[in-house]
C-alpha cells in the first residue's frame, strides 16, 4: 500500500516559531557536562493533516491521519563528556515530545511524529600516538505510544533506531582533524514497521 498527502508541502518538513538554547560547563580534569532545550509551535497541517492510501495501481482505498499531535514540539537533552589522556568518552540522553520523526514521506504509509521519544547515544574513542583513532558508538531511539487515533493505527512502543557504529580514524598529527578511512555499521534486529527519518539530537563529536 502506498500513501500520498492530499495537500501542499509535506507536513513533516514544516515548523512554527520556536526557541532553543544550550549550556556547557567544564568541570576540569577532562570532564564536562551540557544541556539543551528547544520548543517550537507545530503547524496546522501537522495536527490536522490526512493523506490518501492508494494501492499499487494508484487507486485510493482510504485515508489515514498523520501520527503525533500537540501544540508544540519540544526536546530536552543532557550529556557528559570525558576528553583527556588520549581517551574520549561521551554520553547523551534526549527526550522529545512531538519532535522525533519517522517515515520519510506519505509513501511510507505510516509516518509522522512520536508523541514521546527517548534517544540515547554513547561513544568511546582512543587516540594512539601513531595516529590511529578507533571509535565505537551505540545509538537508540524508542518511540512511545505511537498512535494516530484511528482503529488499527496503534503501534505502541517501537524502536525507531537501534545500532552500533564502528569507525577507524587516522590523523597525521594530534592537531589535525580526523580523517575517516573506514566505517562499518552493525544494525541490530528490529520488528518495528516504522521507518526512521532523523533524530532531533546533536551527535557527539570530539573538538
Amino acid at each position: 500500500m502506498k500513501a500520498q498527502r492530499l495537500t501542499g508541502r509535506q507536513a513533516l518538513k514544516q515548523n512554527g516559531d520556536g526557541f532553543g538554547g544550550s549550556i556547557t560547563y567544564d568541570i576540569g580534569a577532562g570532564f564536562s557536562v551540557g544541556g539543551a532545550i528547544s520548543s517550537s509551535k507545530r503547524t496546522t497541517d501537522q495536527n490536522n493533516s490526512s493523506f490518501a492510501i492508494k494501492n499499487d495501481a494508484g487507486v485510493q482505498t482510504g485515508t489515514s491521519e498523520i501520527y503525533g499531535s500537540g501544540d508544540r514540539a519540544e526536546t530536552y537533552s543532557g550529556g557528559v563528556k570525558y576528553d583527556a589522556n588520549n581517551i574520549y568518552l561521551a554520553a547523551q540522553y534526549t527526550q522529545t515530545y512531538n519532535a522525533t520523526r519517522f517515515g520519510g514521506s506519505p509513501n511510507a504509509g505510516v509516518y509522522g511524529y512520536a508523541d514521546k521519544a527517548q534517544n540515547f547515544e554513547v561513544v568511546a574513542q582512543y587516540q594512539f600516538d601513531f595516529g590511529l583513532r578507533p571509535s565505537i558508538a551505540y545509538l537508540q531511539s524508542k518511540g512511545k505510544n505511537i498512535d494516530n487515533g484511528v482503529a488499527g493505527g496503534n503501534y505502541g512502543d517501537q524502536d525507531l533506531l537501534k545500532y552500533v557504529d564502528v569507525v577507524r580514524l587516522t590523523t597525521s598529527t594530534k592537531t589535525c582533524l580526523p580523517t575517516l578511512t573506514t566505517k562499518s555499521t552493525c544494525w541490530t534486529k528490529t520488528t518495528s514497521p516504522l521507518q526512521p527519518v532523523s533524530l532531533p539530537i546533536t551527535s557527539l563529536h570530539w573538538v
